[in-house]
């Protein structure tokens, strides 16, 4: 549990708060022991009872008469005593829970806002080896876990073992022959509880995994729900639900099983114990009622802090495997952000013999070309020809295997983040925004004027619709765009990276979902932009790169033309017939 007490101890409330729980824990534990005691001496306080003060108990009454100056006798001065113990503890106990919970709450917070600030800065590879069901299970679900599990911890690590040293303390002073019974007692109670704990994380370890797939599931179907609606995949999306479902149950009742048996277990064995100290005081010591009373009201006081170790037990395990899952993430290397600042794009930007690959599979082969500010690139090949992803390697979404990319005559991995991607804008296939108003997805709290707002969304043909709508520019985007068209959507994304005011505009068949007039429109603000920005674009349909100064041809993650569009038809067989059939489409439409 390392990553709890590193969340503690980097928030210097959450350190007080931590030292104000302990102090309360020990409060309570030393309170609920004088509790026990002031009640043996209230049994025995009054003149009833002057023939019971035998041992300990009647050493302690004297001292209270002679030195303190309290009269034992009195019953109601006796009473006075417990009762004012009593508020103490009650107070001690209330503070102990509270504070707890509100460490608890707040280092949950604190991990999921260290988790979630790690993947934003991780690199684009690591999200291609985990889906989004497994991490939001990680930063949400596993967070939370962490912070219940630590009220569990605490006790069960720090006032459970407390309590069982003082009271061990108390039972020795009033009796060692009994406390013999009772060094041999607990040892029989802690080893199978330690068995239990084992089974419980082996359990919790291979459970947690399975959460994530139960949450990849919900999520790819409620995603896909309208695929689903259209092939009538209920019945099969429902069925593959409740066998996830299922397994997760059995996992569940796994562990409430092993859960469940560890208080029997503790119950057994503390009042096997109790039993045998009162047989063998009562018999074979003959201890004063006094003390015998004492010592197992004493006694009885393990019971409850070994009850709650046991049932707190499965809620440690989980705990503990939580944090291990968080922590996998949290180790992973964050992207390099740190290099030399690039002022300006100013002149070139150059591929020389780039290779990639996911995993083994190779999808860019020693890619070479070069391109001056203010060119047009157009880039075309096949389906998996690797276009898209030569577009990531620009701003190092993907680090290269091999070869070098420059910008300007500097390596890419020696500029900085910030400073290398601040240089560009990029238009995907699939527009993304948040869920909030279209002024604040297109500027991302940026100072930006009405006025260049609005240019840019008249240069992306989005405007007009914009002002059709009740709230103009402050209406709010639902999740994942529900209230938008494709086209709507993807003219949005045109307007947002051209109000970033970048050097190099990326276009990943950024027009695939516009009609023919908004394309057109588009194009010709393109063309508008020839020599002020560098622009880098993948079109479906060749028309759209046509005006390009320069056309890269690839296949098969390899270049087999470059040069101008009639230099790229002449040499690449594949692209000239590439070619004609997109005017074959276009003239059809």
């Amino acid at each position: 549990m390392k990553i709890l007490f590193d969340a503690v101890l980097r928030v210097r409330k959450h350190v007080w708060l931590f030292v104000f729980s302990l102090l309360s824990l020990l409060g309570v534990t030393i309170f609920s022991i004088l509790e026990t005691g002031v009640f043996g001496a209230l049994a025995m306080s009054g003149s009833g009872f002057q023939g019971l003060r035998t041992g300990k108990i009647a050493q302690i009454l004297t001292y209270l008469d002679q030195t303190l100056g309290i009269d034992i006798d009195s019953f109601s001065t006796m009473l006075t005593l417990f009762l004012i113990v009593g508020i103490f503890n009650a107070v001690f106990l209330f503070f102990s829970r509270f504070l707890a919970k509100i460490l608890a709450v707040r280092i949950c917070r604190d991990l999921r806002n260290t988790c979630f600030a790690h993947l934003q800065k991780l690199p684009l590879a690591f999200f291609t080896k985990y889906d989004r069901g497994k991490l939001s299970t990680r930063v949400i679900t596993d967070a939370n876990q962490i912070a219940l599990s630590f009220n569990s911890f605490i006790t069960n690590y720090v006032q459970t073992p407390f309590i069982v040293l003082c009271t061990m303390g108390v039972c020795l002073s009033l009796s060692w022959q009994l406390s013999i019974i009772l060094f041999l007692g607990v040892p029989a109670v802690i080893y199978p509880l330690r068995l239990i704990t084992r089974k419980i994380r082996k359990i919790s370890h291979v459970m947690q995994k399975k959460q994530e797939s139960f949450t990849s599931v919900i999520i790819d179907h409620l995603s896909g729900i309208s695929t689903i609606k259209a092939y009538q995949l209920e019945d099969y999306s429902i069925e593959r639900y409740k066998k996830e479902n299922a397994k997760m149950t059995a996992y569940d009742e796994k562990i409430y099983k092993y859960d469940m048996m560890s208080r029997p277990i503790t119950h057994f064995m503390m009042t096997a114990m109790l039993l045998g100290i009162l047989f063998v005081g009562l018999h074979f010591l003959k201890m004063g009622v006094a003390d015998l009373i004492v010592y197992c009201l004493t006694l009885h006081k393990l019971y409850g802090p070994f009850k709650q170790f046991a049932e707190e037990n499965a809620n440690v395990q989980r705990g503990i495997v939580a944090a291990e899952r968080i922590n996998d993430v949290l180790h992973v290397k964050e992207e390099r952000a740190t290099g030399e600042i690039l002022p300006a794009y100013s002149h070139s930007l150059e591929f020389e013999k780039v290779c990639f690959s996911y995993g083994t599979e190779e999808v860019l082969s020693e890619v070479s070309f070069s391109l001056k500010k203010g060119e047009v690139l157009g880039i075309a090949g096949s389906t998996g020809s690797g276009k898209s992803t030569l577009l990531k390697l620009f701003s190092r979404l993907y680090d290269v295997d091999s070869g070098k990319i420059r910008i300007d005559g500097e390596l890419i991995e020696d500029i900085s983040l910030k400073s290398l991607r601040e240089k560009f804008a990029v238009v995907s296939q699939e527009a993304f925004f948040f869920n909030d108003t279209i002024r604040s997805n297109l500027i991302f709290d940026k100072d930006i004027s009405d006025e260049e707002i609005h240019v840019a969304a008249k240069k992306a043909c989005i405007h007009d619709f914009i002002m059709t709508l009740e709230d103009g520019y402050d209406t709010v985007i639902e999740e994942m765009g529900k209230n938008l068209s494709g086209g709507q959507k993807q003219r949005l994304s045109i307007a947002r990276a051209l109000l970033r005011d970048a050097s190099i505009l990326l276009l990943d068949e950024a027009t695939s979902a516009l009609d023919a007039i908004s394309e057109q429109r588009l194009s010709k603000v393109l063309t508008e932009m020839k020599g002020e920005m560098t622009q880098v674009i993948i079109a479906h349909r060749l028309s759209t790169i046509q005006h390009a100064d320069k056309i890269l041809f690839l296949e098969h993650g390899k270049v087999k033309a470059f040069g101008t569009l009639q230099q790229v038809m002449d040499s690449a067989d594949g692209f000239a017939a590439m070619w004609e059939a997109s005017k074959l489409i276009e003239t059809s439409v």
